[in-house]
């Protein structure tokens, strides 16, 4: 759950007392809210749009300002959470206080306004309109709209409006942009509205194209287009059964926008737009008639030349039927249709694992035989190679299995492969005494420098596949004299501190201070929330073993010392490691 403890611990001081002045200025407007999630938008100077998820390892936080980059906690998350954890500031005593002394402001204008005559309140309100273009553009169409002269192509003009194509890059301008064409789409919502079904889809579909169409020239990485963007492709879905159209025209439809690879923003055909199992039953038929159509003109497929757009096509008709398949548990359709829509010897893969789920070896053998046919790259035929270990195995081929997945390891020796090992002598039951020793001596040699030009390097993979056979095998005297010498990733380089952090806790403090200090380079809040998680997690190993706090307390210090210039770095260690922090 969302707590006010841990935003007071991850947000900064200004942060924290601004998105407190955001919250009571009620400037948070929620567009989906669980117990577990809240995404809604604040708007000050500009509107940014935030999301917020509770998990068992604390919030997880995102927003769209710049602020977001650098800072671990902005004030727009900090509105957000209290909004989460305090329902809307409208809620609160003081904003209900505020809100009774604006009715009876409001009730005192009306009274004010009532007194005036006709001529006056026209003179008033006129001067209001002419003194800004906006209103004076929206009450031009209200005078259209109520004599039944306003023609749709005012109201596409006025989206194109609100929708201008501009060339922008900066994100502050793209924020703009887009708060002033949600403001402009509020009223051109209320237009719309007022119009037939048919005519409501049109406009909204037109504004759809519109936004892909402007987007191709702003980078909104930012995502300031969300609400916007949300407004239409709900509104768009709801109208759509709405339509006064027969089951066949709206199939009809979805299957001619299913392929909408041109449009970034677009609903996803046909889930979004709920249609009726008749709709859908039409639909389906369309996209089987359209993946026969396309199975005569199959190319033949080659490493260089994957016709990228024809396996696209393939791909997008044969999802719905495939879903079909899989919500009906018809392993075999799903099967027929993996090989129709099949791109990659991986998809005929796919097809060969479901028989071996559902028992059914010689129809896997099979799937696996067109998988190697369609193999274009060592990497596919790699991945043939371990499938037939398994369909050996399901032949009840021991041998032959085993055989063939020695063969693999020796020919791409790695940690994974070991596993795979591992697993296939405990199925066959065949026990292999001296398995450990001989991959460890393969590994060994694969880690021999062959590189003539660099005669010192060795791949990182296999270096750290190394340590995670000596972990795996529980060997910690081999495990530690291979990470002094060696790189290896993270995990590893921890799990081997963790175990030994009792025995040898300088060694456990070098290898935290290796992974420490490559994270923390990364210098973003990301990169420092991790370390003090980090931290956190060597903090706790140390209190389980009842063991001395020294390891920790000495890396805090030298961490300090060194990321001096780390301003949010520093800011977070003092936070949690106030102990270690004198005065």
């Amino acid at each position: 759950m969302f707590s006010v403890e841990e935003i007071q611990s991850r947000a900064e001081t200004n942060s924290l007392s601004r998105g407190e002045a955001l919250y009571r200025q009620d400037k948070v407007s929620v567009m989906h809210q669980t117990d577990t999630t809240i995404k809604a938008t604040v708007t000050g100077q500009h509107k940014y749009v935030v999301t917020l998820t509770a998990t068992d390892q604390g919030i997880k936080n995102l927003c769209t300002c710049p602020a977001a980059s650098y800072q671990d906690f902005c004030k727009h998350c900090v509105a957000v959470a209290l909004t989460a954890i305090h329902g809307a500031a409208t809620d609160q005593p003081a904003q209900k206080a505020k809100n009774n002394r604006k009715i009876v402001e409001e009730q005192q204008l009306r009274e004010f306004l009532l007194n005036k005559s006709p001529e006056e309140l026209t003179e008033l309100l006129v001067g209001y309109i002419t003194r800004i273009p906006e209103e004076w553009d929206k009450w031009q169409l209200n005078i259209k709209l109520a004599n039944g002269d306003l023609p749709v192509s005012e109201i596409k003009k006025m989206i194109t409006k609100a929708l201008p194509s501009r060339t922008i890059h900066q994100w502050r301008k793209v924020g703009d942009y887009f708060s002033k064409a949600e403001a402009q789409f509020d009223y051109l919502f209320q237009l719309i509205s007022t119009m037939k079904p048919q005519g409501q889809w049109s406009l909204i579909l037109h504004a759809l194209k519109r936004l892909n169409k402007v987007l191709e020239r702003i980078d909104d990485s930012g995502g300031y287009r969300f609400v916007l963007e949300e407004q239409l492709i709900h509104k768009l879905t709801a109208l759509f059964n709405q339509l006064n159209w027969n089951d066949e025209k709206k199939a009809q439809w979805l299957f001619q926008h299913l392929d909408q690879s041109d449009m970034n923003v677009f609903p996803n055909v046909p889930d979004d737009f709920s249609p009726s199992d008749s709709v859908l039953e039409i639909f389906r038929e369309q996209c089987e008639h359209q993946l026969k159509e396309l199975a005569v003109q199959r190319p033949v497929v080659s490493q260089s030349d994957r016709h990228f757009d024809y396996f696209w096509k393939l791909s997008r008709y044969g999802k719905p039927l495939i879903d079909k398949a899989i919500a009906d548990n018809n392993w075999r359709e799903h099967c027929r249709l993996l090989g129709l829509t099949a791109s990659y010897s991986f998809d005929m893969l796919k097809a060969c694992q479901i028989c071996l789920d559902n028992n059914e070896p010689f129809d896997a053998e099979d799937w696996l035989l067109k998988a190697k046919k369609l193999c274009c790259s060592e990497r596919e035929e790699e991945e043939c190679r371990q499938y037939e270990v398994k369909v050996k195995f399901a032949l009840d081929e021991d041998q032959a299995a085993w055989a063939l997945a020695w063969q693999i390891f020796e020919q791409n020796p790695g940690f994974n492969a070991f596993r795979k090992l591992q697993k296939l002598e405990q199925q066959t039951g065949h026990i292999q005494e001296d398995l450990a020793e001989k991959a460890e001596a393969i590994l060994l040699k694969a880690c021999m420098p062959s590189n003539q030009e660099n005669p010192e390097f060795i791949s990182p993979l296999l270096s750290d596949d190394v340590l995670s056979l000596y972990l795996e095998l529980n060997q910690l005297d081999k495990a530690r004299a291979w990470a002094k010498q060696h790189k290896a990733y993270h995990n590893n380089l921890i799990s081997l501190a963790n175990l030994i952090v009792s025995q040898h806790p300088e060694e456990s403090e070098n290898l935290y201070y290796r992974v420490l200090t490559s994270i923390i380079s990364q210098t973003n809040n990301t990169a420092y929330q991790d370390a003090i998680a980090l931290l956190k997690k060597l903090e706790l190993i140390l209190q389980k073993h009842n063991s001395s706090m020294m390891p920790l307390q000495s890396l805090i210090q030298t961490l300090s010392q060194e990321c001096k210039q780390k301003k949010n770095m520093i800011t977070l260690l003092k936070k949690q490691f106030a102990q270690y922090f004198p005065g």
